[in-house]
């Protein structure tokens, strides 16, 4: 073996050898704590979107009771007529209540 390969095969052995120095440390540190901000992001996310959930459902449930507390809504819900959906379903009654479908 000449001079010349043995040198570049110490620079190559060397250089992989860094690399995979590097590839461990920025293994065990960077990337370990990015999944952990990832998770804890995520974590925060699903919470947000759980009380949003929860605050829709709870602002539906109140608007429903209002509205099942109506005599004329009991008399529609046991014999469905015409002049109730005229009256009290109007369009404005779904922008208002945020309801694409009753």
């Amino acid at each position: 073996m000449t001079l010349r390969t043995r040198t570049l095969l110490a620079i190559g052995a060397t250089l992989l050898g860094l690399i995979a120095l590097l590839y461990v440390t920025f293994n065990a540190t960077l990337l370990t704590s990015f999944i952990e901000l990832e998770q804890q992001d995520a974590r925060l996310n699903v919470t947000r979107t759980l009380r949003s959930i929860a605050f829709e459902i709870e602002d539906m449930s109140a608007r429903i009771q209002d509205w099942a507390q109506w005599d004329d809504t009991y008399a529609f819900i046991d014999e469905p007529y015409e002049s109730y959906i005229e009256v009290d379903l109007v369009d404005g009654t779904f922008d208002i209540l945020r309801l694409s479908l009753m």
